[in-house]
């Protein structure tokens, strides 16, 4: 046993490199292995191992150094740092694998390990071995103690946990390489935790490097480098775990790539197909015919229909039931037999009804309940042609006796079913712009029609021949007619017809309301509809053709004013957009007998209006001719009054006759000036007193004397029933001024002013600046003439006279302008 004892302690730098080699190759083997993220939890912590491994394989390489150069301390130094930095990953190490493990009991225990455990006891180390005598060997003894030990520990048994973690590992028969490990990590951390250098303090005093040489023989080092080696070699045995993952991986990899592949090259053909279908969504044929080519493309698919048969149903919703729009290879009596399917019945109608995929692979199958002539075995997928959960339509096809339901198959035609429930909705909204545009075109027409100026007769013939332009009533033979309410009592009479039968015109030229289909219609004032003739038509007769009516009552705020028939085929289906524009078409007919009812009248109103304006015209004739011929009247007596005077000598009689003849003047005056002006009832009050005034001044020669007349008169216009009575009264106060209030020839001024008040008042005030009227003389008590005639005129007007003596005399007269 010496000489074994003297061997190693001679080569011991052998034993140290061995030692060292064995952790750094199985730390470099660990850092090389591929790791996958699989089901194995330790490749995500085993990192730390391979970095305990590498630095415990430097450390010993470096005490191999310290047996050449015992007393350098930097080896020492960096030796120590090395070792402690090693046992550190390796308490982590062990820490994690605890913690990763499915064991309920140990990851209880391991929540107690936190992750500021291992830096907490590496500084109670250092700051321990700082304060003893012995700084270094202190520290590596309290880490072997402290890390080591107990990271080899936990490693042991995480890895021996670890070895059930998944069916590969036993799969694989590396169970034994976990075994060895933890056995041999166990082994490690007795002699690299335990075993360890002489200190002077418990138990590093007892169990130490030395008294296990002297007890053994053999220095410790050789026994951790045979550990050492053996878990170097289990644990690259344990990381053949990742090769496994990885080739299963990659297998799984290549697996996925071709499933994917398969999948690109099934999506392309899908694609293809879908654009097939897409481009005859696009021609200008009708949505029986894209369904058949759509088929024909669908069909062409050899595994979609192994007997090249199948079939697109279109779903009806007036009628609740499917439709064949579209087969291929379908015998006579299978499309006798097919051509409806009714909701839950069959194979199809059940597909329908459930709005699901229903399969079957033998026509023996209860649930196929229809059954044609020499009907062959056969299976089928019939798919819902739906878009948003409304049903369209159904694609159904044929496939061999036996064949086995494919989730692949099925994905593909529900693809395709939803790509033909595009095609349906393109083309069904195509067509009904389409009708939308010849709708309203025909609106337009109609529109066009009502601005005609032709009778109203003529208006709804042409109206109705637009109307029955309509495909869906052209389909009928073109008839209808159009009734407008009329007479006491009321009845429908016949105003306009299009391809009637004769016998019509003796039976249904005029209907009671309430009778047959169109006096119900007028009497309820809704729209009546029939799709045969039944007990409703009361008036028939002998041969009359197998039809149907839509009877859409023509009103206006709620009084019906006619009835639009129009005849259908028999079994038609009714339809609201159908009666909504037949009810627009009403609403402009409603339009088109109200206008001309206006148009009547107006007519009416225009006659009567060139009547009154013929009388009115015959009037302002007559009128201007009486006026004229009561001035010329007038002016006659007054000529008389003026031949007269020449023979009368007395002044004051010629006084009196003057006067006659001034008061005769300002009437005819009035009848001049009305005879004149454009007004035959009124007349401008301004012109007429300024005439007056002057033409008084005038004739009683008061410019001679050196009497100024000033006038202020506003515009105003007066009927004749008041210009007359204030004609007269300027004339007598005129008169009456010029005689008395300048008796002492001197200068003198009248002033005359007229003027419209607030409250619709005219104040006429004539003024003037003489010797002025006495203080006895009273405007109502006056005995003059002239005096009387002024208070009869004023009280015939309505008004008031005031007389003012102040700066000689004023007359103020205020009088309503009506």
């Amino acid at each position: 046993m010496e000489l074994v004892e003297l061997l190693f302690m001679h080569n011991m730098h052998y034993v140290f490199f061995v030692y060292g080699l064995a952790f750094v190759f199985m730390g470099i083997a660990i850092v090389v292995q591929p790791k996958s993220d699989g089901q194995f939890k330790l490749s995500k912590v085993i990192w730390l191992l391979s970095l305990f491994a590498i630095f415990h394989g430097a450390n010993e390489w470096l005490d191999m150094l310290l047996l050449s150069h015992p007393s350098n301390e930097i080896l020492k130094v960096t030796s120590l740092i090395f070792l402690i930095t090693s046992f550190c990953f390796l308490l982590e190490f062990g820490s994690r694998t605890l913690r990763t493990c499915e064991d309920v009991t140990i990851k209880y225990i391991s929540q107690c390990l936190k992750w500021w455990l291992v830096p907490a006891i590496t500084v109670i180390i250092l700051t321990i071995s700082y304060y003893s005598e012995a700084s270094l060997r202190t520290a590596q003894i309290l880490s072997r103690y402290f890390l080591a030990f107990p990271g080899a520990i936990l490693t042991a048994v995480g890895l021996r946990l670890h070895c059930k973690e998944t069916y590969i590992i036993g799969k694989e028969k590396i169970e034994k390489y976990f075994l060895i490990s933890a056995i041999f990590f166990i082994a490690y951390g007795f002699l690299a935790g335990v075993v360890v250098p002489k200190g002077d303090f418990f138990p590093s005093n007892i169990l130490n490097a030395e008294e296990f040489l002297s007890f053994v023989n053999i220095p410790v080092q050789v026994f951790r480098a045979v550990a050492a080696i053996i878990i170097a070699f289990s644990m690259v045995g344990v990381v053949k775990l990742f090769d496994y993952e990885s080739k299963t991986r990659l297998q799984e990899v290549v697996y996925e790539l071709r499933l994917r592949k398969d999948n690109i090259i099934q999506n392309t053909k899908l694609q293809e197909l879908v654009n097939s279908i897409l481009n005859v969504s696009l021609l200008s044929v009708s949505l029986e015919q894209q369904m058949e080519k759509i088929l024909a493309i669908l069909i062409s698919i050899p595994w979609v229909s192994s007997q090249k048969k199948g079939g697109i149903f279109l779903f009806d919703e007036k009628l609740n039931r499917l439709k064949i729009a579209a087969s291929h290879n379908f015998t006579y009596d299978q499309l006798a037999t097919c051509s409806t399917v009714h909701m839950g019945l069959c194979l199809c109608g059940l597909s329908a009804s459930l709005k699901d995929i229903v399969f079957s692979s033998d026509s023996s199958d209860e649930r196929h309940s229809t059954v044609y002539k020499n009907m062959e075995p056969h299976g089928h997928y019939c798919v819902p042609i739906t878009l948003e959960d409304r049903l369209l339509g159904i694609l159904t096809v044929y496939l061999n006796h036996g064949h086995i339901r494919n989730h692949n198959e099925e994905v593909f035609l529900k693809t395709v079913a939803n790509t033909i429930a595009g095609v349906i909705v393109r083309k069904k909204s195509e067509e009904k712009i389409h009708e939308g545009a010849l709708t309203q075109g025909v609106i337009n027409l109609i529109l066009n029609v009502s601005l005609e100026l032709i009778p109203l007769d003529k208006k709804l013939q042409k109206v109705l021949d637009i109307v029955s332009n309509i495909s869906w009533i052209s389909a009928a033979s073109s008839m209808g007619c159009i009734f407008l309410v009329e007479g006491t009592p009321a009845m429908l009479v016949m105003k306009a017809h299009r391809q009637m039968p004769l016998q019509s015109f003796t039976t249904c030229s005029t209907l009671p309301l309430g009778k047959c289909l169109c006096g119900t219609a007028a009497q309820t004032g809704k729209t009546v509809f029939k799709s045969v003739v039944d007990t409703g038509h009361e008036f028939q007769f002998e041969g009359m053709t197998r039809h149907g009516h839509y009877c859409v009552p023509i009103k206006s705020k709620g009084l019906v004013l006619g009835v639009i028939n129009i005849y259908v085929k028999e079994g038609h289906q009714y339809d609201k957009s159908e009666e909504n524009f037949l009810i627009s078409v009403a609403d402009i007919l409603a339009g088109v007998i109200e206008r001309k009812a206006v148009e009547d009248k107006i007519e009416q109103m225009m006659i009567l209006e060139q009547s009154l304006k013929n009388s009115l015209i015959e009037r302002d004739v007559l009128l201007r001719e009486l006026h004229h011929r009561v001035k010329n009247n007038l002016q006659l007596v007054s000529g008389l009054i003026a031949l007269q005077l020449d023979y009368v000598k007395d002044e004051t009689y010629r006084d009196m006759f003057i006067e006659s003849r001034n008061r005769i003047h300002s009437i005819s005056l009035i009848h001049e000036k009305l005879y004149r002006t454009d007004r035959l009832a009124e007349i401008d009050f301004k012109i007429y007193i300024t005439s007056l005034a002057q033409d008084i001044f005038l004739s009683l020669g008061a410019g001679k004397n050196k009497i100024s007349l000033k006038l202020d008169i506003e515009d105003i216009t007066i009927g004749i029933d008041v210009a007359i009575p204030c004609g007269l009264i300027i004339n007598e106060l005129f008169t009456n001024i010029l005689k008395h209030a300048f008796t002492d020839y001197r200068d003198g001024v009248i002033k005359l002013s007229v003027h419209k008040l607030d409250n619709n008042e005219i104040e006429l005030i004539i003024s003037d600046n003489g010797v002025g009227v006495p203080e006895d003389i009273d405007l109502e008590e006056g005995k003059a003439l002239g005096m009387q005639i002024v208070s009869v005129l004023v009280k015939q007007l309505s008004g008031t006279i005031k007389l003012d003596r102040t700066n000689g005399t004023a007359f103020i007269l205020r009088f309503k302008e009506n």
